[in-house]
């Protein structure tokens, strides 16, 4: 009985740990702030805000990844109007 009690205690610990770990991971990726030059066949392509390269013209936008608290995903970009 008292096995099965540490056992599930130590499973308690470690997904609270991961969770932890998880909300840090997407507190970094919401800090992450892109800008993007537009290409040939209108795609975009993102730069690092403020790393265009001097022979490209930004969009004037910046661009962050969204991040939600479900489990991660292929990213969507989402325009940040804060510029």
């Amino acid at each position: 009985m008292l096995d099965t009690k540490y056992a599930l205690e130590r499973v308690n610990v470690q997904i609270q740990h991961f969770k932890d770990q998880a909300a840090t991971y997407r507190k970094k990726l919401r800090g992450l702030l892109f800008e993007s030059v537009r290409q040939i066949g209108d795609s975009l392509k993102f730069y690092p805000a403020g790393a265009i390269p001097q022979k490209a013209e930004g969009d004037g936008r910046i661009w962050r990844i969204e991040v939600g608290n479900s489990p991660l995903a292929t990213p969507s970009f989402k325009n940040d109007r804060r510029r």
